[in-house]
């Protein structure tokens, strides 16, 4: 009876060793779970930061696109085009005028120099003299005609000089203005172009970094499900081998109980017959 109670014992004992290695199975598991949900949170994360980073980089490169249309505008501004081809239309008109001026001017000082010459007297005389054309041309009318044609030179001169003046104005402030305009976009163009190019590094680097998540977490899961199916296997095989024990164990306490039984009945014969 005391072998087969200590076998029982022994049994027991063997059982308490499976569940507490069942116990420690069942911990890992836990621990595994626990290990994947904080890399499908860092994973999370580093994918909102990635979707960040690029929607920055979006707005950089939108940036970067309005100070190049800027420095096309200012480049080849059609406003700029105009005002040249007003100052270069308006200087051919006035040289022309002037042209037509200096060579009646000329003609009308010949004349009315010929007419000073053929005076004889200074009384003031109309004296009819010949032109080239073979007109004949009074004094006087030379002498308006010369006044007004002086006049009205100095007046294109006087124009064109505030002409000249006004689109040197213009151009130099255009130009004083561009120039601003250039220095300041170049150095946000030249402050944007580091930017990208820093948050390109990063987002190469969180890439890489999200690559290395992605596949520690491919082996994480692999390995998760691995462990899971080992450890349903091996719950299986304690759940066997425990029914198996214990049936043998109820096996075993049946005979005991049977061979007391028989023991005890052998005994009282033994007691009755003394």
């Amino acid at each position: 009876i005391e072998q087969l109670q200590g076998k029982v014992n022994e049994l027991l004992h063997e059982n308490k060793l499976l569940q507490t290695q069942y116990d420690e199975r069942k911990i890992h598991i836990q621990y595994l779970e626990s290990k994947l949900h904080q890399s499908d949170s860092n994973l999370s994360i580093m994918l909102h930061e990635n979707t960040s980073l690029k929607q920055r980089l979006q707005s950089f490169e939108k940036t970067e696109q309005t100070l190049r249309d800027m420095i096309i505008k200012y480049t080849t501004n059609p406003q700029y085009d105009d005002l040249f081809k007003t100052i270069n239309k308006t200087l051919a008109i006035y040289e022309q005028r002037l042209g037509y001026i200096n060579k009646r001017f000329l003609i009308l000082q010949t004349l009315f120099n010929r007419q000073l010459l053929s005076l004889s007297s200074r009384h003031h005389t109309t004296i009819a003299i010949q032109t080239e054309d073979e007109q004949y041309i009074d004094l006087s009318l030379l002498e308006r005609e010369l006044k007004t044609v002086s006049t009205e030179r100095d007046l294109l001169a006087h124009k064109l000089d505030q002409e000249y003046e006004q689109s040197k104005l213009r151009l130099e402030q255009s130009e004083q203005k561009y120039k601003q305009d250039f220095v300041v976009s170049n150095e946000k163009l030249s402050m944007m172009q580091l930017i990208l190019e820093e948050n390109s590094n990063k987002i190469h680097s969180y890439e890489i970094i999200l690559n290395e998540k992605e596949k520690q977490l491919k082996d994480l899961t692999e390995k998760w499900a691995h462990e899971q199916q080992k450890q349903s296997e091996n719950i299986d095989s304690l759940k066997r081998e425990f029914r198996e024990r214990e049936e043998n164990i109820l096996n075993d306490k049946d005979n005991l109980e049977k061979q007391l039984n028989e023991a005890k009945r052998e005994q009282a014969k033994l007691a009755a017959n003394c």
